[in-house]
């Protein structure tokens, strides 16, 4: 969703006996008042004295003439916050967010009268504001600072890439609030807004050109024809500050005139894109390469196939050019076949284009590596900014000799990774290593205390319901465990902190945080019951907040305690899930059971598998204790170790002293790799079964 022409910001300002300054971030709700001529200003009241109704969904008890109402964004809809704020006198309400994110248009609820001008601010400036009431906080907002916000991204509208395999979305972007008829009203009408606003002006468009064009194109090439002339020049902030990025506007704003003038289509006609014939959708006018994790330099080949949809031939240039000049020179080259071609009148040419990627840098061309990866569900979860710095993205343009050019835009995401490979001898006490065969990056790894392996049991391709034997479309998602493990830490003092370690089966890789929701049942008191769950949610726990934290929940307390953000990067099937001992019951040294399960948290809420596992049947895990591993291991400082570019982590590993019985479910060691090849981010080595007749022969 892109704003209507007429969108405009409103900086608001604020100002107390401690601080002052000025609230860019504020987005106006169309459905209130407009700012008029003069400025607006007033105390800042958050809901009444006593303390009460600070979301502003009940009618306020205290006066709040003159005054500027802060609520809380929740529980009613935005016009009754603001219709309760205007019947009790205030001259503006700004609603605070409660979780990060950026503030939006709000629907309409149809509350009325609404007699004030509506903001929407974020967290950060809520707090901020609330915080400074003891010191008089006053604020307001001067007309006369307003910010045309034409040809601007809507802070609500999701981004891409998509979640299972990281093609380009959204295709295209167009206005999304309008003044709509409301069904069953006879001649009222009403603001409407979002995604859902924005769709029909594209199909709108799409209607006009077919116009012009009737059934002399395919559904397909209609589509194209949007996305390649549809306008770049989109910003994420303010006009000319910062270029959206491609995986929030796809092929850039809808156009009408720029479609209609057109008389050249482009679209990617890759092998594996369009193996079914033209009517079956399978084709896009965008490039996507997906997530690229390489361990050495690669070559990828899309094919865009360009049709002349004019009357005569036409002499076109072509070239690649970045979205942004901080991607230029940082390991990406996107390069066309040719630069130029001759196309007759109703036919098509196909031109390769090649994505050249070098991890660690090309020295020959004087190229840096790729941008340091630094995207998570964790801290970063809520971060676009972060996700924006990892993407590589720009258009492939299509200049005719006469009329305007057309384009087709394109999109990777690369990760420098390590190509890890375990090796051991197989003997009861003795050595392995893991081996690196990426010829220029760095693996590295973590070591865990294996506890379970569990079989493949869905086959289950993210995003691919038939891989599950599910309808296609389905509203479901399998999570399927494949290892887990845990180990004890000192880093803050002697095991303290425990590690849980998850990976999964699912194919090709997860995105984004959900649907892959871990409970932890922990029996602290060895009684047979689980005493405490270590799960992992959303900061906000109703899925608002983007960043995944592990809480810690006390089941006799009926509490839950928020502890660690998960450690799992973007595009992954690894898990971490950090949790102090003393949160769950433990001291350092004390046994206790624990099993794991996992659930669709996103669309079922759905128990999918668990571990361990007799059958299909949840059973509990044997003793675990922390500091005490059955098995240990050398060659890792503090759990962690570097395999070097063509080289390797040797280790050795032995029977502990008593761990046997203090850690009986311990059979192993599980490798999680930092940065590997996907469907490679971990190995496991099993070694518990080679032990047990050794140990009952010394029993007996």
């Amino acid at each position: 969703q892109t704003t209507v022409p007429a969108a405009t910001r409103y900086p608001l300002f604020y100002e107390s006996s401690a601080v002052s300054g000025t609230i860019d971030a504020a987005v106006f709700q169309n459905w209130s008042v407009a700012p008029g001529a003069t400025e607006i200003r007033g105390a800042v009241a958050y809901g009444n004295a006593n303390g009460t109704n600070r979301n502003g969904c009940d009618p306020y008890t205290d006066d709040m003439t003159d005054k500027v109402v802060l609520a809380d964004r929740g529980v009613c809809t935005f016009t009754l916050k603001a219709k309760n704020a205007s019947a009790a006198g205030a001259v503006l309400l700004l609603i605070g967010l409660v979780a990060p994110g950026d503030p939006f248009e709000g629907g309409d609820g149809g509350d009325r009268p609404i007699t004030i001008p509506v903001f929407m601010i974020n967290q950060t400036d809520s707090n901020l504001l609330e915080a400074q009431i003891a010191n008089n906080v006053v604020a307001g907002v001067n007309p006369a600072q307003a910010i045309n916000l034409a040809y601007t991204v809507v802070g609500s509208s999701s981004r891409g890439p998509r979640n299972h395999d990281n093609k380009i979305k959204p295709d295209i972007g167009a206005p999304g609030a309008s003044v709509s008829a409301i069904a069953g009203s006879g001649a009222a009408s009403g603001s409407f807004g979002g995604t859902s606003g924005a769709a029909p002006m594209v199909s709108g468009v799409a209607a006009l050109l077919k116009e012009v064009h009737g059934s002399s194109l395919s559904l397909q090439e209609y589509k194209a024809l949007l996305m390649n002339t549809a306008n770049l020049e989109i910003w994420e902030g303010d006009p000319g500050s910062l270029l959206a990025p491609i995986t929030r506007i796809g092929g850039g704003q809808v156009d009408a005139a720029a479609a209609y003038s057109s008389t050249l289509i482009a679209w990617d006609s890759t092998a594996e894109a369009s193996a079914t014939a033209m009517s079956s959708l399978a084709w896009t006018a965008s490039l996507s390469f997906g997530y690229l994790a390489v361990a050495s330099d690669q070559v990828y080949t899309r094919t865009l196939t360009i049709k002349n949809i004019g009357d005569t031939q036409q002499n076109v240039a072509i070239q690649s050019l970045f979205r942004y000049p901080a991607d230029e020179g940082r390991g990406v080259t996107v390069t066309p076949g040719v630069t130029s071609a001759s196309i007759p009148a109703g036919e098509s040419i196909q031109v390769p284009v090649m994505l050249r990627v070098f991890p660690t840098g090309n020295q020959a061309a004087g190229q840096e590596g790729f941008h340091p990866w630094d995207v998570n569900k964790g801290a970063l979860g809520a971060s676009g900014d972060s996700l924006t710095i990892q993407e590589y993205d720009g258009y492939i343009e299509i200049t005719p000799a006469t009329g305007d050019p057309i384009h087709v835009v394109w999109h990777a995401l690369p990760k420098a990774v390590a190509d890890l490979s375990l090796s051991t001898n197989g003997t009861i006490s003795g050595a392995g290593a893991l081996i690196n065969a990426s010829p220029t990056v760095t693996g590295v790894v973590e070591v865990f205390d294996l506890l379970e392996v569990d079989a493949n049991d869905y086959n289950y391709v993210v995003g691919d319901c038939s891989s599950a034997g599910l309808q296609p479309g389905c509203t479901a998602s399998l999570v399927d465990l494949k290892e887990v493990g845990i180990v004890s830490t000192g880093v803050v003092s002697p095991n303290d902190l425990l590690l849980f370690a998850v990976t999964i089966w699912d194919s090709p890789f997860r995105a984004g945080q959900y649907p892959a929701g871990f409970d932890i049942y922990i029996d602290s008191d060895l009684d047979g019951s689980e005493d405490y769950i270590v799960f992992n949610a959303d900061l906000a726990l109703n899925g608002s907040d983007g960043r995944n934290v592990v809480f810690a929940y006390d089941v006799a307390a009926d509490t839950i305690t928020p502890a660690y953000f998960i450690d799992s990067t973007f595009n992954t099937q690894n898990f971490i899930l950090p949790m102090d001992v003393e949160l769950i019951g433990l001291a350092p040294g004390q046994p206790f059971r624990f099993s794991i399960r996992a659930f669709d948290t996103y669309f079922t809420g759905n128990l999918t598998d668990c571990a361990p596992k007799v059958g299909s049947a949840c059973v509990w895990s044997d003793i675990y204790t922390p500091g005490q591993p059955r098995f240990t291991i050398t060659g890792f400082e503090d759990g962690v170790a570097e395999a070097p570019p063509s080289g390797s982590i040797d280790f050795t590993w032995n029977l502990s002293q008593g761990g046997a019985q203090a850690s009986p479910a311990h059979k192993g060691f599980l490798f999680m790799h930092r940065n590997a090849l996907v469907g490679r981010e971990s190995d496991h080595l099993m070694i518990g079964q080679l032990y047990l007749p050794i140990i009952q022969l010394g029993a007996r």
